[in-house]
């Protein structure tokens, strides 16, 4: 009876602790300290602490917690407290199995504080956590990642003295970490919240011979379906060799929370310069396309932190390097450092690195304190260096990528008096008078119209006359720039369409695809029957006619233009031809495409390729052009959900969340509700017996099912669930859904002329 008395008064000062004040917290302490060490029985600390672990709210209060804290650490310093607490601790390793989600929680929760606690630290150990490697000195041997090491693991005397070795009779069981790392994959997420947050602080422990704890972590971050789980395992790596590129990874990640952990959480700890490239570019792609996260200017923090600029910029361009990306990114940083670049050195060194720096700085100068203020070399020393350089350089496409930024360098010259226009003329005719690779003449064409159109007018005509017969390629690719940058239409020009496009009687790939660029730059500047009939003739043999005619739609919008462009893209479509993605979306951005059924078959081709094909160029420009398009409206994505999602492959739950992103941030109001009405129609009338059924159910659990949404659309909801209960297969799969319908439902019964139009839906007679 007294036993049962003590207990019962024990139990009165847990239901006290949330409301007594600090003298009363103090005492109540004191007597449990007290009797558990005189009576240090576990049998009796479960009866005071198993409601705790069954405690019917989502979290333990806090009051509890901290009094449960304080009593576990002054038991860990008397002897019988510590039998006890090692003994309690072994009862909430089994506890981590059980069929209860909140004491399999509330478990590792409790683990997790006494793990706090140095004596139950030193004892969380496992053979198999230990690298017999790791153990190079006693610091290590005594304290390596928070882990213990006992006699009986490693036997090695040359490694391990008896002096060094921590004997306890009470070893916390091997394998714990094994189980706790389990529950890692628990179908409850509360349940791996804890195991994640446990598990962080031993992350560098083995839980078997092949597998760590934070190779688990990583595979979580990308593959758990909680968002939060995904978070938490992600923002509790550690920042090493071994987590380094799944840290990067999710600068990318569908969630932007998890994006922001990246930018502010990982990327100052992360020395960039040491990342393997292909990361670097990634980052480098990330930071400038980011929209919701100031990531460019913590990534022009982080270039400050790891490179001694402006003296290492050379260094940083070679890492980084992309025509884009890299000049916005050296241009950001030239904002922090007041630096002066002589054009010398690119006459002394000519690396790709200080030809491309040079370029910027130019740029740069001339944005920010105008052309006065550029470094220039005299023009016939820099005219005669590009000659020299192009003329002895070896052939290859570094050589081309450097010429054509010497050009671009040489833009900057005010070139008015006629000796200088001279000197450029000059040497540009000996440059390319018998020949020149194709960037090469585009980049000359662009500079001598630019500052002597005139005269350049008279060297491009006798060039095109002179290698006419000889290198007929030679001169329409002359051609073909003489109209890129022409403004007007005059002699030359007509020249060129009545003595060379017109009366063209070669054909192969290269020539007829050289003529319809030259066609396609003339009606560029006015339109012509002949010119545009012969452009006509090459819309099956010339890859790049769509885009062509697509653009001249755009400009003029002219309905032969039009016309021709809507019927190609049909017919590319039909093909699945991944030409039609990048031109078509302009089509349809400018609303030159109206008809529903082609922006369909657009939409649902896009989403495919995006979603399975690897092509940089494409996915990057749809990431863009599906974050404007569906975030303005969201139509044609929630319309062609279901047939992509069930033909796709792969990157399953990677569109699932990019599409629930777009559709729940879009401007259309009620995106969401109307996608969980397609997915329960559709449902009804093909997945029933598919394979399909776990996908879309998965769909359907991911939409948050919110009291704002419109009641007649939630009602017809209801109304497809409940006929889909009455499927045997799918009554349990569907009684949670429909549920959660019902607690937003406001009781009134679905219309009759609603009810015509749902049954309609489901073509139910």
């Amino acid at each position: 009876m007294e036993k049962a008395s003590e207990i019962k008064n024990l139990q009165i000062i847990f239901n006290e602790i949330q409301i007594c004040d600090i003298k009363k917290y103090t005492e109540n302490l004191n007597k449990c300290i007290k009797y558990f060490d005189k009576n240090p029985n576990l049998d009796n600390f479960l009866k005071i602490f198993y409601p705790i672990l069954l405690c019917k709210k989502s979290n333990i209060p806090n009051k509890i917690i901290l009094f449960l804290k304080k009593l576990f650490e002054e038991l860990c310093t008397l002897e019988n407290g510590k039998k006890l607490i090692i003994s309690l601790f072994k009862h909430l390793i089994e506890l981590i199995n059980s069929k209860s989600s909140k004491i399999r929680k509330n478990s590792i929760f409790f683990i997790r504080q006494l793990s706090n606690i140095e004596y139950i630290n030193e004892k969380i150990i496992s053979k198999d956590n230990i690298n017999k490697e790791d153990i190079m000195s006693k610091d290590n041997i005594i304290s390596k990642d928070n882990i213990i090491i006992k006699d009986n693991i490693i036997k090695d005397d040359n490694i391990i003295k008896e002096d060094n070795i921590i004997k306890e009779d009470n070893i916390i069981s091997q394998g714990f970490l094994e189980k706790i790392s389990e529950r890692l994959f628990d179908k409850e997420k509360s349940v791996r919240k804890e195991a994640i947050l446990f598990l962080q602080k031993y992350q560098n422990c083995q839980v078997n011979e092949n597998t760590k704890i934070n190779n688990i972590l990583k595979n979580l971050t990308k593959y758990d379906p909680s968002v939060d789980c995904r978070k938490m395992a992600y923002e509790n790596l550690e920042v090493n060799n071994f987590t380094i590129n799944c840290i990067v990874d999710r600068c990318s990640d569908i969630n932007l929370n998890i994006r922001k952990i990246f930018y502010k959480k990982f990327l100052e700890k992360i020395n960039i310069r040491e990342m393997r490239q292909d990361k670097k570019f990634l980052l480098l792609k990330k930071v400038f396309s980011e929209r919701e996260i100031e990531s460019i200017d913590l990534f022009v923090n982080n270039c400050v932190l790891y490179y001694d600029l402006p003296s290492e910029f050379n260094i940083l361009i070679k890492d980084f390097y992309d025509q884009k990306l890299c000049k916005k990114l050296v241009k950001k940083l030239m904002n922090l450092f007041d630096f002066n670049l002589s054009g010398e050195k690119i006459l002394n060194d000519t690396t790709f690195e200080n030809i491309f720096l040079y370029l910027i700085y130019l740029e740069y100068i001339e944005e920010n304190k105008g052309r006065d203020e550029l470094n220039l070399i005299s023009l016939s020393k820099f005219v005669d260096f590009i000659y020299k350089f192009i003329k002895l350089s070896e052939d290859n496409q570094e050589k081309m990528e450097k010429s054509k930024m010497l050009f671009r360098i040489l833009n900057f010259y005010d070139v008015f008096d006629d000796e200088s226009k001279k000197i450029i003329n000059t040497t540009i005719y000996k440059l390319i008078k018998n020949g020149a690779h194709e960037d090469i003449i585009e980049e000359v064409v662009k500079t001598i119209y630019k500052i002597d159109q005139q005269n350049g007018d008279k060297m491009f005509g006798s060039l095109i006359h002179r290698h006419m017969e000889t290198n007929l390629i030679y001169s329409l690719q002359i051609s073909k720039y003489i109209l890129k940058y022409s403004q007007n239409i005059d002699k030359i020009q007509e020249a060129i369409a009545n003595e060379i496009i017109l009366p063209c009687e070669v054909s192969n790939k290269e020539v007829d695809s050289l003529i319809a660029q030259v066609a396609f730059f003339y009606l560029n500047i006015s339109y012509n029957e002949e010119i545009y009939e012969l452009f006509k003739k090459y819309r099956e043999t010339v890859d790049i006619f769509f885009p062509m005619i697509v653009d001249l739609a755009l400009k003029f919008k002219d309905e032969k233009y039009e016309t021709l462009a809507s019927e190609i893209f049909s017919n590319l479509l039909e093909s699945n031809n991944v030409t039609a993605i990048i031109p078509g979306s302009k089509l349809i951005l400018s609303h030159q495409i109206n008809n529903e059924s082609v922006i369909f078959r657009y939409f649902k081709f896009a989403l495919l390729f995006y979603f399975q094909e690897e092509d940089d160029h494409i996915q990057q420009y749809l990431t863009v052009f599906f974050h404007e398009y569906f975030l303005e409206d969201s139509t044609f994505l929630i319309k062609t959900f279901c047939p992509v999602y069930e033909n796709l492959e792969q990157s399953e739950k990677y569109f699932v969340d990019r599409c629930l992103y777009l559709i729940e941030n879009s401007k259309k109001q009620r995106g969401s509700q109307t996608l969980f009405y397609n997915i329960c129609v559709n449902f009804y009338l093909f997945y029933i017996e598919t394979k399909l059924v776990k996908k879309f159910l998965y769909v359907l659990n991911q939409i948050n099912i919110c009291p704002v949404w419109e009641p007649v659309l939630t009602k017809k909801i209801l109304f497809c669930c409940t006929q889909l209960m009455k499927k045997p297969l799918l009554n349990k799969k569907f009684m949670g859904i429909v549920n959660n319908l019902m607690a937003i439902d406001d009781g009134e019964p679905i219309s009759q002329e609603d009810l015509k139009c749902v049954k309609q839906d489901l073509c139910i007679l």
